[in-house]
């Protein structure tokens, strides 16, 4: 027991605190490591969905409102808040109604399509993603948040570009 008497308090406090923080940072870098697995999934996932979303049937080619309304709920549960759901419908529906040149199924099909490099602060998830469509590639930080126990794509953008999204 007097060995414990002893002990100094601030260093019995610093090696507590130590503890803590290392803890802390295990338990962190082990949910990182999840949601790199998780992410990639859930990533894969929303481009497959893009590919469909983007090549629009005959039969809406007329009416963007009622093509919007039938893959509305499958789109929004992909995104977090509004203006990220918004920002998508106009850049990659709308879009093509806007110029009267829409996509075929052929043009709408990802070549490539890589993730690579992730940072995670505890709260937000930000995925490095390749992706080339047709002739064109993209770089894409896509900043995801777990919500209810599922991903939301929270904003993308693309380095040195805008940033897709406003909470």
């Amino acid at each position: 027991m007097g060995f414990f008497k002893k002990i100094n308090r601030g260093f019995a406090l610093t090696l507590v605190i130590l503890s803590v923080v290392i803890v802390y940072v295990c338990v962190l870098g082990l949910h990182h490591h999840v949601l790199n697995k998780k992410s990639a999934d859930f990533v894969a996932s929303f481009f497959e969905a893009d590919e469909d979303w983007r090549s629009i049937p005959e039969e809406f080619r007329q009416d963007s409102n009622a093509y919007i309304k039938s893959i509305e709920e499958d789109v929004r549960k992909y995104f977090d808040n509004e203006n990220v759901y918004k920002y998508y419908i106009n850049n990659a529906i709308l879009s093509q109604y806007e110029e009267n040149n829409f996509l075929e199924e052929d043009e709408c099909e990802y070549k490539t399509f890589e993730t690579y490099g992730s940072k995670y602060d505890g709260e937000l998830f930000v995925i490095n993603v390749y992706a080339e469509l047709g002739a064109e590639g993209h770089e894409l930080y896509l900043t995801l948040r777990e919500s209810d126990a599922e991903l939301k794509i929270v904003s993308f953008a693309q380095p040195y570009g805008d940033e897709f999204s406003i909470e």
